[in-house]
């Protein structure tokens, strides 16, 4: 690590949407590496699905170090993410054993927050590997605090929002991204797998937009195949259990997006009342 600096965050970034999306989320990482000093915010830019690099000048992001990938035309964001691994891989003797080295996964537009991350420079959760921190979810008409599901229900539903958790660099690059459906819940699983020291905490790390609720659950409804895939195929459970946990997920679904989360509507980021 150089002298000087105390804390590497690496953001891992897919670019497939707008190049707005893109600037939106640089935007907010360079406003929180603006909040940590003594510290290098390295973005990796993997520029996929058509959308390319930007020509000419782009914006100045004065505490961002920005590396950019074209895997173009391909469109998948699990391909993206893995070539910036296989990236940061070859660092491995930089960043293996370093406790102060972590990555965070964000999609171009999301935006990252300062309050995780603030917590763990001041000193809370770095004993751990993983810092598995909360989401704000924001939809047209109003925000949501995303609500955690406890790990022990980690086959039910996706215990960690992609953007939500803060790992540490030299277990981050010992695995990679299935290709498919549900490749970030299939990749937290491959981390929960090798039980790392982890912890929860009540700190915002990002915001996911959708449109609104009603649509989420529509695209997830339309997902029932490729969540029974999930589980008969990379879980390998039997049928019975697989059409049971399918029906539970979905079941858990209903619960937190129809009755749960309206009681977590406008939540406050950074003091403000969304």
């Amino acid at each position: 690590m150089e002298s000087g600096v105390n804390f590497v965050f690496r953001v891992v970034m897919p670019c497939g949407g707008a190049l707005e999306d893109v600037s939106a989320s640089l935007e907010s990482g360079n406003s929180v590496a603006v909040c940590i000093p003594n510290s290098r915010f390295i973005v990796y830019r993997t520029f996929n699905n058509g959308l390319k690099p930007p020509i000419g000048r782009e914006p100045s992001y004065d505490r961002l170090e920005i590396q950019d990938f074209d895997i173009n035309p391909k469109r998948s964001a699990a391909l993206a993410r893995n070539r910036v691994l296989d990236e940061i891989s070859k660092l491995s003797g930089e960043t293996n054993g370093h406790f102060k080295d972590y990555t965070v996964f964000l999609d171009s537009g999301d935006l990252l927050l300062p309050d995780l991350i603030t917590q763990v420079v001041s000193g809370e959760s770095q004993s751990h590997d993983v810092i598995i921190g909360s989401a704000v979810i924001k939809a047209q008409d109003h925000s949501y605090e995303r609500i955690r599901v406890p790990l022990q229900f980690r086959h039910m539903m996706n215990p960690i929002y992609l953007g939500s958790a803060l790992v540490r660099t030299s277990i981050v690059i010992s695995e990679r991204f299935v290709i498919g459906r549900k490749e970030d819940w299939k990749f937290w699983l491959a981390i929960l797998n090798q039980n790392p020291m982890l912890c929860h905490s009540n700190s915002k790390n990002y915001i996911y937009s959708i449109r609104d609720r009603r649509n989420h659950m529509m695209r997830k409804g339309k997902l029932v195949r490729h969540q029974f895939h999930f589980y008969r195929y990379h879980l390998r459970f039997g049928l019975f259990k697989s059409l049971l946990m399918l029906l539970m997920h979905y079941f858990g679904v209903l619960i937190v997006w129809w009755l749960i989360m309206p009681i977590k509507r406008s939540v406050k980021i950074n003091g403000i009342k969304r």
